[in-house]
């Protein structure tokens, strides 16, 4: 009976301890509840909420600034190249001539007569229109749920997906250096 008695109070030490970081980290219950699939509020944050709400350790807090750091490159990108497009396609437009094919049937309405445009027209807007491209995936793949979901499973379990932790090392590394 002893046996029995010593190993059920070891077991629920043993978890007890396993689960200690839970009940005693400050915040720990208000930041992550327990839903399998997180409510839209509770990840569609901005900077400051994020850390106020998630930043409950140094790592936690390093994740969260990588992520907006590449989301706000990625959205520079995406403006940058918006402003370059658009300005191109002005140009364009203003030094674009008629083709000599579309007034050999007058029958077409002017609407949809062929337009010749320089040679350089067409990079001029495909580049930058590529970088938006770019730039929409790189916010799509560092996207706040899947900030949210990460930060979660490092709560949760200690362990960074690998994406994750290379790229935090080498953001943690150039910080420190001085680069950003």
């Amino acid at each position: 009976m002893k046996k029995y008695l010593a190993l059920l109070v070891g077991v629920l030490l043993l978890t007890l301890n396993a689960h200690a970081q839970s009940f005693f980290t400050p915040g720990f219950k208000a930041a992550w509840p327990a839903a399998e699939k997180p409510k839209s509020e509770e990840y569609q944050l901005d900077h400051a909420e994020f850390l106020t709400r998630y930043g409950v350790s140094d790592t936690a807090r390093a994740i969260i600034n990588m992520y907006y750091k590449k989301r706000g490159s990625a959205l520079l990108t995406i403006q940058i190249a918006a402003v370059v497009s658009a300005a191109a396609g002005a140009v364009a437009g203003a030094t674009s001539s008629p083709s000599s094919s579309s007034s050999s049937n007058p029958n077409m309405p002017s609407s949809s007569r062929d337009v010749e445009y320089a040679g350089w027209v067409y990079p001029a807007v495909g580049v930058p229109f590529s970088a938006m491209v770019f730039g929409l995936a790189k916010m799509g793949a560092w996207n706040r749920l899947q900030l949210y979901q990460n930060l979660r499973q490092y709560h949760e379990k200690r362990v960074l997906p690998t994406k994750i932790r290379h790229r935090l090392t080498d953001y943690l590394a150039r910080t420190q250096a001085g680069e950003f």
